[in-house]
């Protein structure tokens, strides 16, 4: 299985064990699924029940503040039943806007204050005690949910994995082949070619199945990365695999990009002009990520990265796949040497130490671009011509 039909069968699976001991059980309504409005209409009957006081959604401010003060009245003692805590985590596959797992914390509270009001008996049981107080709304919403059974509730898993696997992954995520999301920042002060080279730093230090490409040949177990930087707007991948141009935005679904020479296509017009770095990516790593997400703040630039070697004492460093050594003429004048030749001076006086890069090796040092990827591409493009051209004279 490729990493899509790996990544979603992992998302069904977890899925369906966690639902399939609810159902088993029996211990949760399904009723998450509703809009908050819905569940704060609900929730307002429980309110309303307990204390009299409907809560004003006219005042969103007043309603939003009701709804804060009950769960943080009642988060200060709750104590979660095994169940309970299966089913946050299974709403934590739905949670992607940063807002946790509300819905599903709501739908544990109003179970329980339904069961407070109605006792501990099946669904029927409480919507025939919803009905005789006339909580016309109440009945409504979980006649709607109901008790699915569970054939048809796993029907319905399986047609929302796709936008679980959407939410779960961002382009970052896509194109590396992990299930995880790594976001950019913007740096309204830096260009867009400091952005860029400090992203792949911090890119190659957090992933090490990642490699710069370089004038190198991809290997067999290798496919590309093309990845893009801007200070403004931000960041974007594109994984180029068997000739195939594919990538994914945000918590859209994935797609294929038949013509490689549309760059507004492919990485529309806020980044088909920014400066690229081309990645190799091996294809056996574990897709399975440390982290649910990442952030790109501490990449280093190549001066950053000299002096730091120079601190610590060190004889040479590594700086985007290239190897650098640390050298003292007799006259004590130091350099940086990469490959036999002289890429920067290090210059001393009593207060600072300052790294001179030379010009003509700024190119070599950032090891972003690649003679090798510029050739496939072309060749991409030379075979998508011929086809449209086969396809035109049928």
């Amino acid at each position: 299985m490729n990493f899509d039909e790996i990544l979603r069968k992992e998302i069904l699976d977890g899925e369906m064990k966690l639902i399939g001991n609810l159902i088993n059980e029996k211990k949760i309504y399904q009723i998450d699924e509703y809009s908050d409005r819905d569940l704060w209409d609900l929730l307002s009957l429980i309110v309303y029940k307990k204390t009299g006081d409907y809560i004003d959604y006219e005042n969103e401010e007043q309603a939003l503040k009701m709804i804060y003060d009950y769960f943080q009245e009642i988060l200060e003692t709750i104590e979660f039943t095994k169940e309970e805590e299966e089913y946050l985590a299974y709403n934590k596959y739905k949670s992607y806007n940063g807002l946790g797992n509300t819905n599903a914390l709501l739908s544990i509270l109003i179970r329980r204050e339904l069961i407070k009001i109605y006792g501990d008996g099946s669904i029927e049981k409480t919507i025939e005690g919803l009905q005789n107080e006339n909580y016309n709304e109440a009945v409504k919403l979980i006649q709607m949910q109901g008790w699915q059974g569970r054939k048809q509730l796993e029907k319905e898993v399986q047609d929302n994995v796709n936008s679980l696997f959407n939410m779960r992954i961002n382009c970052a995520g896509y194109a590396l082949k992990l299930d995880t999301c790594v976001f950019g920042t913007s740096h309204s002060q830096k260009s867009n070619e400091e952005v860029l080279e400090q992203n792949v730093t911090e890119l190659l230090e957090t992933f090490p199945f990642i490699r710069l490409l370089g004038d190198s040949e991809l290997k067999e177990d290798e496919y590309l990365v093309e990845y893009r930087a801007n200070s403004k707007t931000g960041h974007h991948f594109v994984r180029i695999e068997d000739g195939i141009i594919r990538d994914k935005n945000e918590s859209n679904s994935p797609r294929i990009i038949k013509d490689p020479s549309n760059e507004e296509e492919i990485w529309g017009r806020h980044l088909k002009d920014s400066p690229s770095a081309i990645f190799a990516v091996n294809n056996n790593h574990d897709i399975h990520s440390k982290k649910q997400s990442y952030m790109l703040l501490k990449g280093k630039n190549f001066e950053e990265t000299a002096l730091n070697s120079i601190e610590q004492g060190e004889a040479g460093f590594t700086y985007h796949n290239h190897d650098y050594t640390i050298t003292a003429n007799e006259q004590g004048d130091s350099y940086i040497y990469s490959d036999g030749d002289v890429v920067a001076t290090i210059l001393k006086d009593e207060e600072e130490t300052v790294v001179v890069i030379d010009d003509e090796k700024r190119e070599y040092i950032s090891n972003t671009k690649s003679t090798t990827y510029e050739r496939v591409l072309e060749e991409m493009k030379a075979s998508y011509r011929a086809d449209k051209e086969k396809d035109e004279e049928r």
